[in-house]
């Protein structure tokens, strides 16, 4: 099946380069990049170290001064950079792929932009916001993670997140447009791809620690634990979420200031910090803490699906949306998973469909002891909880 020219470009910092303005207009058939990297073709690598051993090295032999300027800005042209296929091209399968160009560790960990081209829907020029929530007023057509987690059925739902698992877990893409995926989650799906590749080939070019690890804070775990927390909050009657400490539905707008329902846009924010930055990353603390929530109901209710992914982890079962993203980006998981792969991918996704059908009881729970916290009220232990921390009882005498 021939490719249409349908683009879409992402990029998770705000770059400190020029953007591309329209990439509508390109023939993405007219593409001839000499660096084309087939995912398939490494199966039995996670994703990491995939990006380890050929993408990174691959965007990394690109010298960042060849690349075609803005006259204006004099600052890399991402646009002129994919017309002249001056980077590197990712597959995904021949109905999915991306492409990739202007990282290099020179530059900084805020080069760089990254495009993914759908077979399945007309996309242009999205931010990892738009990722998040798509772009209906510019783009009716353009699907976010928020439209496929409150329309996909169960089935879809597994495959989505089984497949998204499959590329980080195992480099493999067999099922990534296999049937019930509908064209939109082919299209999210790409868009996590291609984001997720940026931000690996970001973690990457951070300094190495004492452990041989990445020193900073890793935004490729980010972009995947909000991934899995769109399963919940497309369950959700109404999306209620942790915002500046509270679990509520209602949040402030970031561009009008105003009171408005929560959606998941609200897991994108702008730096506090002033250092002009913005993405999932800058919400940390909020995914977190909703990670945990959701975890303390899994187990509290003791839920097949989280034991399972639990003991396949190996892990304590705090926070499991954290405890997944991360068992992937810091060097617990084999570089080669094998035949563990597709256990994990089938264990994961059967979670966040357990996680989806459990969203309004989840809701009900968190609520519950949010009002139980702030009243000052018992915890599930009998100890006396308020503001001022957790109060235990006396022992009662016999």
């Amino acid at each position: 099946m021939k490719l249409k020219t349908a683009l879409v470009a992402l990029s998770c910092l705000t770059c400190v380069t020029s953007f591309a303005k329209d990439d509508s207009s390109i023939n993405v058939n007219s593409l001839q990049f000499k660096k084309v990297i087939d995912i398939d073709q490494y199966k039995g690598m996670t994703y990491l170290n995939f990006m380890h051993t050929q993408v990174y090295p691959a965007l990394e032999g690109i010298d960042p001064s060849s690349l075609p300027k803005d006259p204006k800005t004099h600052f890399v042209d991402f646009q002129a950079a994919l017309q002249a296929s001056d980077g590197v091209q990712v597959k995904i399968d021949s109905e999915n792929t991306t492409f990739h160009v202007a990282y290099n560790s020179k530059s900084g960990e805020t080069s760089g932009r990254s495009f993914g081209h759908s077979e399945a829907v007309k996309l242009s020029d999205p931010s990892d916001k738009v990722y998040l929530v798509g772009d209906h007023k510019n783009k009716p057509e353009t699907p976010g993670l928020g439209d496929i987690v409150t329309k996909d059925s169960d089935s879809q739902l597994h495959l989505f997140y089984s497949n998204l698992v499959k590329i980080i877990a195992n480099c493999d893409t067999s099922t990534f447009s296999s049937s019930p995926a509908s064209e939109e989650d082919q299209a999210v799906g790409t868009n996590f791809v291609a984001i997720y590749t940026a931000e690996q080939d970001r973690h990457l070019m951070a300094p190495l620690s004492e452990a041989g690890w990445m020193q900073h804070q890793p935004w490729d775990d980010a972009l995947f634990q909000v991934t899995m927390l769109g399963a919940f909050h497309g369950g959700q009657e109404t999306m209620t979420l942790m915002y500046d400490g509270k679990f509520t539905s209602q949040v402030q707008d970031q561009e009008s200031h105003e009171t408005r329902q929560a959606n998941m846009s609200d897991y994108w924010q702008k730096s506090k910090s002033g250092s002009n930055r913005s993405g999932i990353n800058e919400t940390r603390s909020q995914f977190l803490a909703m990670g945990a929530a959701i975890t303390a109901y899994e187990a509290a209710k003791n839920v097949a699906e989280y034991k399972t992914v639990k003991d396949d982890l190996g892990s304590e079962g705090k926070n499991i949306i954290a405890e997944i993203a991360e068992y992937f980006v810091n060097n617990k998981a084999s570089t080669n998973m094998s035949a563990k792969a597709d256990r994990l991918a089938t264990d994961i996704a059967a979670l966040m469909v357990q996680i989806h059908n459990d969203a309004k009881d989840i809701t009900e729970y968190i609520a519950s002891k949010k009002a139980a916290s702030d009243t000052g009220s018992d915890d599930d232990s009998g100890n006396k909880k308020g503001k001022g921390g957790t109060h235990k009882r006396k022992p009662e005498s016999n």
